[in-house]
């Protein structure tokens, strides 16, 4: 265990179960993506019950991920889809006019 735990503390991915109490049993899923973390968005739960779980996150690269629980197939998704870390696309509006009237002046 390293000495000074804010280095060790930096990772990319952090993935596991969070059983407290009676109240909170749910698995967390969170990216860290140029210093900030993202949260997955969907609500996933834990196993609850006294045995020991194996849990496997898989990321390929198209983006899409897989979360597996005792190596059966749990939970499937996209990257792009399940986090917010990318802003969202702007779509380019058909309608929208300029006000006014533009002249484009060529410099001599």
């Amino acid at each position: 265990m390293p000495a000074n735990f804010d280095n060790f503390l930096l990772c990319s991915l952090m993935f596991g179960p969070d059983i407290c109490g009676t109240q909170t049993k749910k698995l967390h899923l969170i990216v860290s993506y140029q210093g900030q973390n993202y949260p997955i968005k969907k609500d996933l739960e834990c196993e609850t019950d006294k045995l020991t779980h194996f849990y496997t996150f898989i990321l390929r690269p198209d983006a899409s991920y897989s979360l597996l629980v005792d190596n059966r197939e749990r939970e499937t998704g996209s990257m792009y889809t399940d986090w917010d870390i990318l802003p969202p696309r702007k779509i380019k509006d058909v309608h929208a006019k300029r006000v006014g009237c533009y002249f484009y002046v060529r410099a001599l």
